[in-house]
């Protein structure tokens, strides 16, 4: 490089970037932790929790960015909760209340409008995959329309 200018290089998660900035920049530089004779040394949390954290805001911005993304990981996370209910692995986190009436109005469950919902969240069922690690991919691949069709039922 001419002229004296000099351009970082960080070391981050294993691998080199340039030019980074900001606080994330400095993660796993600095000095060293003093050695213990005995044993494994635990490593100190900062440099566990920083570039967890740095990757969280970093993923964050990507979604603030593409509208579409955020609306595929909205509609990804409602369908592990309701389609997946142990799956737990998603970007982002939306919580799901289910109302339920109980045995307080007679018939409820055999009404048109309980089955139609029934009906409707037995078909999603059967075109979502059986495994959640290939949800992202088969909510790719639905259509705009069908996306926002199984947003509607999710949100109910």
């Amino acid at each position: 490089m001419g002229s004296g200018e000099e351009t970082a290089t960080t070391k981050i998660g294993g691998g080199e970037q340039n030019g980074v900035e900001g606080s994330c920049a400095g993660i796993g530089t600095g000095t060293a932790e003093p050695e213990e004779d005995e044993g494994l040394n635990p490593l100190p949390d900062r440099l566990l929790t920083e570039p967890t954290a740095c990757r969280t805001v970093a993923l964050r911005e990507a979604i603030g960015r593409s509208p579409q993304v955020a609306f595929t990981a909205a509609l990804h996370a409602l369908c592990l909760k309701l389609f997946y209910h142990y799956a737990q692995d998603s970007c982002v986190e939306i919580d799901i209340k289910n109302v339920s009436f109980g045995s307080g109005v007679p018939d409820l469950n055999d009404s048109v409008a309980a089955t139609t919902i029934d009906a409707r969240h037995r078909d999603y069922a059967e075109r979502l995959p059986r495994d959640p690690g290939d949800l992202w991919d088969a909510l790719v691949a639905f259509g705009d329309d069908d996306r926002a069709s199984l947003f509607a039922h999710c949100i109910r």
